[in-house]
């Protein structure tokens, strides 16, 4: 069974695929940064701590899904798409496709599609991450009534 982002997608988005490095200094703390896909191991090493993992790939899925965001309310639908399949890529590779916080990029990315007139996605995606809202978090949860509205104001 395919995941939703291989459902989505009609194409492969591409990602992280080259790896970065990068320092930054906060005060007078050295912040450095690698990141590469799934076939290296990112990691951030802070104050002589390193930090690696699916930690690190989760925080890299929610700064990917803020940053779609930004490029929806921009109107740069084919780099917030992009990035929100991404997002959701790494989201349901390392917390299951069921989980919360993969519904709720599974959530932005129909409300991009509803923005676009692609109803019939929009639809399909809503009631996707409408039943992963209410199975994990119940039915009164404000994820879970946002996502209904979504879904019921849609022609």
């Amino acid at each position: 069974m395919a995941t939703s982002a291989q459902a989505a997608r009609k194409a492969p988005a591409p990602g992280l695929e080259e790896a970065s490095l990068f320092e930054l200094r906060r005060g007078g703390s050295k912040i450095t940064c690698t990141a590469s896909d799934f076939g290296g191991e990112p990691q951030v090493n802070f104050e002589g701590k390193t930090f690696r993992g699916d930690a690190i790939r989760r925080e890299i899925a929610v700064n990917l899904n803020n940053l779609a965001a930004i490029h929806q309310a921009r109107g740069e639908a084919a780099e917030a798409e992009r990035l929100y399949l991404r997002s959701l890529e790494i989201k349901e590779k390392i917390l299951g496709p069921g989980h919360p916080d993969a519904a709720l990029t599974i959530h932005n990315l129909a409300s991009l599609f509803a923005d676009l007139g692609r109803s019939g996605e929009a639809r399909a995606l809503y009631r996707h991450a409408l039943d992963v809202f209410e199975r994990t978090l119940g039915p009164a949860h404000p994820h879970s009534l946002a996502c209904r509205a979504s879904y019921e104001a849609l022609p």
